[in-house]
């Protein structure tokens, strides 16, 4: 599962953040809003989730777009997704999801 995880977040940031990004800077100081936004619509099949998403999205394209790496957004993904699979996995545990 680790393994999945860590390849989905290298090709969520990969895609999203180092190839799209710069495609977008078009669009200014606001490439970075528009990329987040596309990114947290992307995970739809969340919705329950899309307020956090949208922090987090608008999280990881801001610091590509200032620090001009992925490199941070690839730690700060991974770091947030492991947490919240630490909480699905405790949740199920303690019988509060199913």
């Amino acid at each position: 599962m680790a393994v999945v995880l860590a390849l989905n977040i290298l090709a969520e940031d990969l895609y999203f953040r180092a190839w799209m990004l710069p495609r977008m800077a078009w669009m200014g100081s606001g490439a970075w809003i528009a990329n987040g936004v596309l990114f947290a619509f992307y995970h739809t099949f969340q919705l329950w989730l899309l307020p956090v998403l949208l922090i987090a999205s608008l999280t990881f394209a801001y610091v590509v777009w200032h620090s001009r790496s992925v490199i941070p957004s690839l730690a700060l993904h991974f770091v947030l997704n492991f947490l919240f699979s630490i909480a699905g996995m405790a949740a199920l545990i303690m019988g509060i999801a199913t």
